[in-house]
């Protein structure tokens, strides 16, 4: 199994992940979206960005938009996805890391990396989160966020 792909901007320090907020995004159709802003405060969805009659480039402008938004308003200091081998996560990944590139870090992981593949991601997500969860996108971006705040903002550590 590989390494998930890291990129660091400035001081983050060991531990204190849980100080700053942190978004999570299952890529793909609809796009999975979870945010913690603090310890206390969690918030997701599943956002349907495809409509029928769009192009290509308003799908991708679309995109470009909704992520724009996420990081004005939340400026995390992770943003976490997981890339999906479909061809809709690949040219949202490209959009994701030109925006993220020199603004914050990032952690990109595979389909074989992270969280692991629960048979039922939604009882998970709702078990952890104590509150039910709909849609499969944001019940991944959930485990997502879930999985970085435990397992790997303990450890990151500024190349």
């Amino acid at each position: 199994m590989s390494r998930p792909t890291v990129r660091l901007r400035g001081p983050l320090l060991p531990g204190r992940l849980g100080a700053h907020p942190l978004l999570a995004l299952a890529l793909g159709e609809p796009l999975g979206i979870a945010l913690r802003w603090d310890a206390a405060r969690v918030g997701s969805g599943a956002e349907r960005l495809v409509t029928s009659g769009q192009s290509p480039g308003e799908r991708a402008l679309r995109f470009r938009r909704v992520f724009r938004d996420l990081l004005d308003l939340s400026e995390p200091a992770l943003v976490v996805f997981r890339r999906a081998p479909e061809a809709v996560a690949q040219w949202q990944e490209a959009l994701l890391l030109a925006e993220v590139e020199g603004r914050t870090s990032w952690l990109g992981v595979g389909v074989d990396e992270g969280p692991p593949h629960l048979l039922d991601p939604l009882a998970a997500a709702s078990a952890r989160f104590g509150r039910p969860v709909g849609d499969r996108r944001q019940a991944d971006a959930l485990l997502l966020l879930a999985w970085a705040d435990d397992e790997v903002g303990p450890t990151l550590v500024p190349a």
